[in-house]
């Protein structure tokens, strides 16, 4: 039986931001209802690092900094492969 040849996944990326405050509380939103992991609970999402301190202030958290950028983690989804960037702030 001949083998399928694996179909090469777009590779796409986001930047996840966590913030803590200081009573080690998480911040997360719900997603929408449609689309990657639709209505579940996660951080906050940009698209790309840029827009970080735009976010932050959407949030009312403009006086918050980033302090530390943690390791990038890779996953892979049928259809694309998502690299997702996590900012501490």
């Amino acid at each position: 039986m001949p083998t399928r040849q694996r179909m090469r996944l777009p590779p796409r990326s986001t930047c996840f931001l966590i913030v803590e405050n200081n009573a080690g509380q998480v911040l997360l939103e719900r997603r929408p209802p449609r689309g990657i992991w639709g209505g579940l609970w996660c951080f906050p999402e940009v698209p790309d690092e840029d827009g970080l301190a735009a976010r932050l202030a959407a949030l009312g958290l403009s006086d918050a900094r980033v302090l530390q950028r943690l390791p990038v983690i890779a996953h892979s989804f049928t259809h694309f492969h998502l690299d997702i960037t996590q900012n501490s702030a």
